[in-house]
């Protein structure tokens, strides 16, 4: 077959695929009540979702405010045990001495704090801070159960 004629077949062949769509397209109108329909399993759809981060995150929320004692108790024993807060104490009682030798202090200070421990305890924090943040914002669809406004 010579590529002239394939290019008219080709191009025949998209023009009848169009007449037909058109044809179709012109006589199917969609059925009453289909953008209710479609809105509304919208709607369900969003507030599903809210309810499954409403109810993964207040689990999240429950679980963090647990852990955060024990990593309290863990932060304030490590805080006395490395001596931080024995070199508080020497800086509140005696500022002139601590004003003398400030650079040892900071080094001192910054090397006796419990970093893990205040790290763990500032996690839970963030954690806590953030699901209440979520709970919050998807408590409206959950607990009151009110309509998605659409806004056209």
């Amino acid at each position: 077959m010579h590529q002239k004629r394939l290019f008219q077949r080709i191009t025949s062949m998209r023009e009848n695929l169009e007449n037909l769509l058109k044809r179709a397209m012109a006589s199917q109108e969609p059925p009453k009540g289909l953008s209710d329909l479609i809105l509304n399993r919208i709607n369900k759809r969003m507030v599903y979702s809210a309810r499954l981060r409403f109810g993964v995150f207040a689990g999240l929320l429950i679980a963090s405010a647990v852990m955060i004692v024990p990593a309290a108790r863990y932060f304030i024993s490590e805080f006395y045990n490395s001596g931080f807060y024995s070199y508080i104490s020497v800086i509140l009682s005696d500022g002139g001495l601590a004003m003398t030798f400030w650079e040892d202090f900071c080094f001192v200070l910054a090397d006796s704090f419990p970093i893990m421990a205040a790290a763990s305890v500032l996690a839970a924090l963030f954690v806590i801070l953030g699901s209440v943040v979520s709970l919050v914002r998807d408590a409206r669809f959950v607990l009151y159960k009110l309509n998605i406004p659409i806004y056209e």
